[in-house]
């Protein structure tokens, strides 16, 4: 919010490493506090740079599709100083004649808005406009042409960005920032191609079989859920035990139709905004979900496992249903009986107000806990991640 108002933000109290990389990573633009440096009244003790943190104030660019997408359809147009005099602003739309604004930037490479072409048109075709602008007791400088415009940082999810840009009537652009400094403008027309090209990308990376977004959307979804520490968020992995033997056994048809039965399982017991579901791949699931306490979470979980099971079962032929079990031979190559298929779920908790900032944190927490949950008798286990 602080951004899109043109404000710094400033955290004050950070005090550990762990604080640095998460206000770094949430976008802060300057730091205070012991970690970087103890307070002083003595000017000498000032450092230009601290080893500790030095390059580590530059955020990393974000990989998600937004910003890629964001990236590429960025306009860096020459922008003016408020400071500037109004000639420099005439010579910027004499050399564009094309271009009808300008974006107008403070003293610290800080956006203040836009400047239209026609505010100074009225002027310069006035008889004596030109002259008027100049005369040091009219005192008009460029500031009191700018209008104000939308303004966002260059990580800003795309849907955001349009609500903000539609939030302002009329405006011509959103100008965008890179660590609160200018970095170029949003068309909107940039904006609508952006969109569209996400819908697209969004749905080319569906699984074709369930229809359920990716593995990028997984990895966006993670990311942003990570440092969004409003609630608690549960991050849940799905996975089938003992479907190679069954799928060795019917034919690749017939996994799918285990794969498509439990997707449809997923849709059934999770719904709303804030949930999502995702297809990692083969009988990998993923599911994340807010806004619910860890019962909750465990009773649709199991009620999921324990509807899967008898489901699944009758894709069996009524021999293997009998015994309960089926030959087959094991991702070693040794031939042995396994037990008929089932859904095992791992699940990490990020309780409300811990933030994360490695997403690599949660996928190495996420593969212990999953070999847990299929040696567990239910099939669940749910751990909780506090930092401690």
């Amino acid at each position: 919010m602080a951004h899109v108002l043109g404000t710094r933000v400033i955290a004050e109290g950070v005090e550990t490493e762990a604080e640095f990389l998460v206000c770094r990573d949430l976008g802060c633009d300057l730091m205070q506090g012991y970690f970087i440096a103890r307070p002083t009244t003595h000017m000498a003790e000032l450092q230009p740079a601290y080893p500790h943190v030095d390059g580590g104030g530059v955020r990393r660019h974000s990989s998600t599709l937004d910003s890629i997408l964001i990236r590429k359809e960025i306009e860096q147009l020459p922008a003016v100083r408020e400071s500037d005099d109004l000639d420099a602003v005439f010579d910027h739309f004499r050399l564009n004649p094309r271009q009808p604004f300008f974006p107008v930037l403070n003293a610290n490479g800080e956006p203040r808005g836009i400047l239209p072409e026609y505010h100074v048109k009225e002027m310069i075709y006035h008889p004596f406009g030109r002259d008027l602008l100049k005369n040091r007791i009219y005192q008009r400088r460029i500031s009191h042409f700018v209008t104000p415009a939308p303004i966002a940082d260059l990580d800003t999810p795309a849907d955001e960005m349009l609500k903000i840009f539609a939030g302002m009537d009329g405006s011509d652009c959103v100008i965008l920032t890179e660590n609160m400094r200018y970095a170029g403008i949003l068309s909107a027309a940039s904006l609508l191609k952006i969109i569209n090209e996400k819908q697209l990308k969004t749905a080319q990376e569906q699984n074709p079989l369930t229809g359920l977004p990716g593995n990028r959307a997984i990895r966006d979804y993670v990311q942003h859920a990570i440092l969004d520490g409003d609630e608690t968020r549960y991050f849940c992995y799905c996975d089938f035990d003992d479907f190679k033997p069954f799928n060795d056994t019917y034919g690749f048809q017939k996994g799918d139709l285990a794969i498509t039965l439990f997707a449809a399982l997923l849709r059934r017991h999770f719904i709303g905004e804030e949930k999502f579901l995702g297809h990692v791949g083969g009988d990998d699931f993923f599911v994340g979900a807010s806004g619910l306490d860890e019962e909750e979470i465990r009773a649709v979980l199991l009620r999921l496992i324990n509807e899967f099971r008898p489901d699944v079962r009758q894709l069996y032929s009524p021999e293997h249903q009998s015994a309960g079990c089926i030959s087959g031979y094991g991702r070693d190559g040794s031939a042995r009986d396994f037990p008929l298929m089932r859904c095992s779920i791992a699940v990490l908790t990020l309780p409300e107000g811990f933030i994360l900032s490695d997403s690599q944190t949660v996928s190495k927490r996420i593969a212990e806990i999953k070999a847990r949950a299929k040696a567990s008798k239910d099939g669940l286990v749910v751990e909780l991640l506090d930092g401690r």
